[in-house]
Order: C-alpha cells, then sequence, then structure tokens
C-alpha cells in the first residue's frame, strides 16, 4: 500500500529507475482498462491455480486464470458498503480472509470504523461468504497471513502493531506491538508494518515507512516468541512493499516504483532480480503452487493515477 500519486513533488523527481535492468522473463498476463483506476493491493492463490486479486479502489475480488490462453480478470464477489480490499490469506484449501474497509487511497488513509475481517468460502465452486469480525480501531488494515489453523494475524500500518483474529469466533487482540513495526515519526508515508507472512514459527515482514525488512519468532496463538531482526533495508530512492517466500525461505520483495528484489537467508544478503519500467508500482506477489508454476512469480501492481494519465493495475508472470 504505497502509491506514486500519493507522494510530494520532490520525492517523486527521486523515484528515477536507479537500478539496473535483470535479465529475467517477465510476461504481462493482464492489464485493467485504464478507463476507470483498478489499484490491486494484494494477491492470492487457489487449489487450482486461479488467482485471486484484491482491488483497493473497489470493494472486489478478481480471479484470474493465468494458465489460460487470454488471462482475463473477472470479478468474483462485490462486498457492499465497503469501498476497497487489502490483504488475503488462504485459511484452508479453497477458504480464505481477507480485509474489507474504506479506503482514501490519495490520502493513504482508511476510514476508522469501516474494516472488517471476512471470510471467503470457494470449496462449493460457488462463493460463499460471511463477516467474521469488525476491528472498529483499524486505520487502515493492510497485510494478513495465516498463523495456525484458526488464527490470522492482519497489520494496522499506520499504528504499528498486528492484531490476532480467531476466525471460527471472531475475537481479536492486539498481537504484536514494536517500535519497528511503526512508521518513523514525521514520514511521508504514514504506514508501518505493510507485508506479513508466517513460515515455520516465523513472522517475516516488511515496514514501508523505516523500509526495512525483518524476522519475529511467534506462537501458534500469533504473539511473540522473541525478539525482532531487521535482515534488510531497501535500495535507495525505493520503497518495500509486500512480498512472498520462495521454496526456499528467501524473500521475493516488491519495490516500488518498478522493482522485485531477492533477500537471500539466512545471510539477509540481497539483490535486485527485477527493474522495469513495465512494472509500474508493484504492490504484491504469490508463487505458483504446482510443479509447471512453482518457480513462477505472479505480481501484481498498483499502477499510476495522475491528473494527465490513468495506468490501471497490471498482473505479471515472472518466471525465476
Amino acid at each position: 500500500m504505497l502509491r506514486n500519486k500519493l507522494l510530494p513533488s520532490f520525492l517523486l523527481s527521486l523515484l528515477a529507475p536507479a537500478l539496473a535492468e535483470a535479465n529475467v522473463n517477465i510476461r504481462k498476463l493482464y492489464q485493467f482498462p485504464n478507463d476507470v483506476f483498478h489499484d490491486i493491493e494484494n494477491i492470492a492463490i487457489r487449489s487450482n491455480g486461479h488467482l485471486l486479486l484484491n482491488a483497493i479502489t473497489e470493494p472486489v475480488v478478481y480471479t484470474l486464470d493465468p494458465r489460460a490462453a487470454t488471462p482475463t480478470a473477472t470479478p468474483l464477489h462485490q462486498f457492499d458498503g465497503a469501498t476497497g480490499l487489502a490483504g488475503i490469506t488462504e485459511v484452508s484449501p479453497d477458504v480464505f480472509a481477507l480485509v474489507v474497509g474504506n479506503y482514501s487511497v490519495h490520502e493513504l488513509k482508511g476510514i476508522q470504523g469501516s474494516f472488517g475481517i471476512w471470510k471467503l468460502d470457494l470449496t462449493s465452486g460457488t462463493p460463499v461468504v460471511s463477516k467474521i469480525t469488525s476491528i472498529p480501531e483499524g486505520q487502515p488494515l493492510n497485510g494478513m497471513t495465516t498463523a495456525s489453523e484458526n488464527v490470522v494475524l492482519v497489520a494496522d500500518s499506520p499504528v504499528g502493531i498486528v492484531y490476532s483474529v480467531n476466525i471460527n469466533t471472531g475475537a481479536y487482540q492486539v498481537a504484536i506491538q514494536d517500535t519497528q513495526f511503526q512508521p518513523p515519526p514525521g514520514s511521508p508515508f504514514p504506514l508501518g508494518v505493510n507485508g506479513i507472512h508466517r513460515r515455520d514459527g516465523t513472522l517475516y515482514f516488511t515496514n514501508s515507512g523505516l523500509n526495512t525488512f525483518g524476522k519475529l519468532p511467534i506462537t501458534a496463538q500469533g504473539t511473540a516468541a522473541g525478539v525482532i531482526s531487521i535482515i534488510a533495508s531497501a535500495p535507495a530512492n525505493n520503497f518495500y512493499d509486500d512480498f512472498a517466500l520462495d521454496a526456499g525461505g528467501n524473500p521475493w520483495i516488491t519495490l516500488h516504483p518498478h522493482a522485485l528484489e531477492i533477500v537471500r537467508l539466512p545471510s539477509g544478503s540481497h539483490s535486485i532480480a527485477l527493474n522495469s519500467t513495465e512494472v509500474v508500482h508493484p504492490t504484491s506477489c504469490i508463487f505458483g503452487n504446482s510443479c509447471d508454476t512453482k518457480r513462477t512469480l505472479y505480481v501484481v501492481t498498483a499502477g499510476e493515477e495522475t491528473e494527465s494519465h490513468i495506468i490501471s493495475g497490471q498482473v505479471f508472470a515472472i518466471t525465476v
């Protein structure tokens, strides 16, 4: 959740592609029509390999088959009474939890009191949607991950905290609160903890305001079981958003305005995996889940909206 169109003009002048182009196989699967601005905030993948795309500029989950001859994003479900969607995470095969609320994209703010966590059940082939809980304190809620069978975690970026939510009972609480999750005072980006993903008892996270990537041991309930370690920082004039973990546990981080960075664990060494002006503000990514797509990284973008033009959100397949 970080937008070109939101930055002050003096910062926009700094966001030139200063990184070397990488030699990777990149293919644009789909771009939303430019007549209406579609800002794609997050991505998930179904058991059948189809992608789920959350738009923060409209309360719609889209679906896209990346292996179709001509991939097309089609609306799967619309959430009435909201203006956009953010984080999404699979909680069991073809069952997802996601963030629904009212966002002011131009101000990087959410409307406090509007946010909730919903369940999207696709096991029957027809979407079955139910509300898990409201989190009225959220301002705005952002990235999500699954902590255990019954618990999801959701980041509140401006406040710098992570909530745990029991998807069966709807009970929620502040699970993690730390200065490394908060945005720096006076930052032009009022966003702290952004992307969050759990693997093997560790919560990995980005902080967009501090431009850091780190990790924290956690319990099955999502509470801290150790101390935060900062692993990497974004290159100058580039800004971390969300990320995906590959089969070896290495994060691939979306990097505004046009790049992807890979961090190699446990060393923490990091390098630019892709830098292309064709990719307009990447927001999130996920790896394929079948034998023939496990080395394919699907990337979604925010695009950009200015007074003179619109570039709507995009979906790319990148072979890594």
